[in-house]
């Protein structure tokens, strides 16, 4: 069995999921962040709207790392910034190492080898399975056949734009990145799940601190822009601009006990 999905980063600006779930999309794969201390700036408002849409709900992780312990610190932050909707997720999350990973890595003088990007996914993915979560590894033709090792253990998110995937039996086929899909403005990259037994059926989990505007409304705190700025300063963030980053570290330590209001 199969079911269509996209995925999506703020390179699609806002989106209105309502009417992406009504074309018949079934799951969304989104970008939660990047390296070692970046949030996607639509990924809040992305898993939030995609969730409340009814749809199935995997992630992705842009990975920049030098080596293996920069790859655990990729994961870390990741599953941090995972942290408050992991119940929400019902599909993998994947790692995903591709060219601008290794023109990091060259720009910061270290050149990549087959060897050191296979250790660098898997050390990403064992982290991550360590948390919990169900995993894969993202991979275009000229990155598997040439410049990754043996990550034949994880399951395959396939990126190859072709009526056929050739013969790879991927978990999920990446099949265009200039899909036309109603309530996105642009293209958008069309993607196809095999085997919809294998993703978890949840009923729809509510997501009380969904946003930090919500979070502090509920407990009786001000929310708006001025004093959202007063709060971030006391906790350490100057020149506040309410980005999802931003609202995030908030949102944590809110939900620790910890916020200074």
């Amino acid at each position: 069995m199969t079911i269509n999905g996209i995925d999506v980063s703020y390179h699609q600006g806002t989106i209105d999921w309502k009417a992406v779930a009504q074309s018949g999309i079934k799951f969304a794969i989104i970008r939660a962040g990047y390296g070692k201390s970046n949030v996607d700036k639509k990924f809040i408002e992305n898993i939030v709207g995609a969730h409340t849409a009814g749809l199935k709900i995997g992630i992705y992780w842009f990975i920049y790392a030098l080596d293996e312990a920069d790859a655990i610190r990729n994961a870390d932050f990741c599953a941090k910034t995972l942290e408050l909707y992991k119940n929400i997720i019902t599909m993998k999350v994947a790692a995903d190492y591709e060219y601008d990973s290794d023109s990091y890595a060259i720009k910061n003088g270290v050149k990549p080898t087959v060897e050191s990007r296979t250790r660098i996914v898997k050390a990403f993915l064992e982290r991550l399975k360590s948390k919990g979560y169900e995993v894969c590894n993202y991979a275009n033709p000229d990155y598997l056949k040439g410049k990754f090792g043996e990550l034949n253990e994880y399951p395959l998110w396939l990126a190859k734009y072709s009526v056929s995937m050739g013969d790879y039996q991927p978990w999920m086929w990446q099949h265009s990145s200039k899909g036309t899909v109603p309530g996105i403005k642009g293209p958008c990259d069309l993607d196809i799940a095999f085997m919809e037994e294998s993703v978890k059926e949840i009923e729809y989990y509510p997501i009380p601190e969904f946003t930090l505007i919500d979070s502090l409304n509920k407990i009786g705190v001000e929310s708006t822009y001025i004093n959202r700025r007063r709060i971030a300063k006391n906790n350490g963030i100057t020149n506040y601009s309410g980005t999802a980053e931003e609202n995030l570290k908030l949102l944590d330590l809110l939900n620790n006990g910890k916020l200074v209001k």
